[in-house]
């Protein structure tokens, strides 16, 4: 005759290393949040150490739900239907993370209204008949040193109490939180089918932000009970089931970064220079789903006020913004999701759309408006030669010159090393401005253009070494040579 059996078994001793691999704070969690699960409106969590001898410590876990446990056979059986799994709103999905609370005590009892359960030290279980009117508790005895009870009471006390649980850890009440910010988001929740079988779906949800206490570290939290620890500023609690891998301890890249470009666009005005500096804030940037003033508001408070990107094509644009105190942020310094983000919200410009430096030079350049030889005054063609002369003695060679009168162009002139050019643009010059022969401001343009001959960059030694040697050089020139300046 034949046995009837079920198809598998499940060693105790072989889960209880299973769990123990885990971070043991995750034992009142699992037993408090099937507590606020239920209809309860109280719940008491008591950690106690080992009395009379004992080498273990006392767990114990009590509600007030008025039906306790539906069925009581879920106390001992793993990943049997749960009627939360449905509900995203609800923190439970395999009947599995008490077991693994179980299966690190040495003995247990489990009461509800509808019967007792003993887990005994010699690996038995045994039912009782004796109820409980109200409400469920949890007994276990498990091997936990000093350290570790002062960990799981700080994890209880960290845990977010939801409204209408009024929650005590050895006696003490942990008080509800005032959010700092919510924010409406579409986040991936698990949720079963008709048929039982887990789906991932996009659900809307308010996400709650919590300041971190003292002594606290930031998690994601599901509904109160802190699941992934994150590293980031704030706590997050996600209103819904979180998807966590099966060890229940960990989202994937694209969830965590899913919730933190939510948190970002909804505390954009709580914002830190140490936040866009972060890891969280960074990675909240990449997503396509950072709101322009968020990217904004990140850009400002990393980089400062005054910021332009490198341009590639316009070195000149680049030295000119630094020297005009701006910061200039190189490729490297974004990721290019980053820099996608940046670019549509127009956060920062090239620094030569910013700084433009002129190309009357360059083919295809706008074309100034010039003034013809035949329309230069007698003060004209005399800066030509004083431009010429001085050219001679600094460069060594002559240089060409022309005049134009350009309100549209910004600078005062410019010299093409390509050409050997001088241009001098007559409308950045006051009137009268070449009447003054040799003037300070005459002598200060031409040493400046002529210096470009060795360094087009503003900011590099050599051009401030070139402007150093051309100015000795002029003062030279004109205790020798002083008709040149008349």
């Amino acid at each position: 005759m034949s046995t009837k059996s079920g198809w598998f078994e499940v060693d105790r001793a072989g889960l209880a290393k299973v769990a123990g691999r885990r971070n043991k704070l995750f034992i009142l969690r699992e037993l408090v949040q099937n507590s606020w699960d239920e209809a309860s409106t109280q719940i008491a969590v008591e950690v106690h150490g080992p009395v009379n001898g004992s080498a273990l410590s006392t767990i114990i876990v009590t509600d007030d739900s008025p039906e306790g446990f539906a069925d009581l056979s879920h106390a001992y059986t793993l990943f049997a239907p749960s009627r939360k799994v449905t509900n995203a709103e609800k923190r439970g999905r395999f009947n599995f993370g008490e077991k693994l609370v179980l299966a690190l005590c040495s003995e247990a009892r489990v009461e509800t209204t509808k019967g007792t359960i003993l887990f005994d030290k010699g690996e038995q279980r045994r039912r009782s008949p004796k109820k409980r009117e109200a409400g469920s508790s949890f007994v276990g005895k498990i091997r936990l040193n000093a350290e570790e009870r002062e960990a799981l009471v700080a994890s209880a006390r960290a845990m977010l109490v939801p409204a209408g649980k009024r929650t005590l850890v050895n006696g003490l009440e942990i008080f509800p939180r005032k959010p700092v910010a919510e924010v409406a988001h579409v986040l991936t929740t698990e949720v079963a089918t008709d048929t039982g079988a887990l789906k991932s779906e996009y659900r809307g949800t308010t996400l709650r932000v919590y300041d971190v206490l003292p002594g606290e570290k930031a998690h994601l939290y599901e509904m109160g009970i802190p699941v992934v620890e994150t590293g980031d500023r704030w706590h997050v609690d996600v209103g819904q089931k979180v998807p966590l891998n099966m060890e229940r301890d960990n989202v994937s890249p694209s969830y965590l970064r899913d919730v933190r470009v939510a948190v970002a666009n909804g505390t954009a005005h709580l914002l830190t220079v140490a936040d866009a500096n972060a890891p969280w804030a960074r990675d909240a940037l990449a997503d396509y789903q950072c709101q322009p003033e968020t990217t904004k508001t990140l850009v400002r408070l990393r980089f400062g006020d005054n910021v332009v990107v490198q341009d590639p094509n316009d070195p000149e644009a680049n030295a000119k913004a630094a020297a005009s105190g701006y910061t200039v942020v190189n490729g490297s310094q974004l990721s290019s999701d980053e820099w996608a983000r940046v670019r549509d919200a127009k956060a920062m410009l090239p620094a030569g759309q910013v700084f433009p430096t002129p190309r009357p030079f360059e083919e295809g350049g706008r074309q100034l408006v010039m003034i013809e030889r035949d329309l230069w005054t007698p003060a004209m063609a005399r800066f030509e030669m004083l431009a010429k002369d001085i050219a001679a003695h600094l460069l060594g060679h002559g240089v060409e010159v022309a005049i134009a009168c350009d309100p549209g162009w910004p600078p005062e002139g410019c010299y093409s090393r390509s050409s050997k050019r001088v241009i001098v643009n007559a409308a950045r010059h006051p009137d009268g401005w070449f009447d003054d022969l040799a003037s300070e401001s005459m002598l200060e343009f031409l040493i400046h253009e002529l210096a470009h001959a060795v360094e087009s960059n503003h900011l590099s030694e050599r051009y401030y070494d070139a402007l150093t040697r051309f100015g000795a050089k002029t003062a030279r020139l004109a205790l020798d040579l002083p008709a040149v300046f008349q």
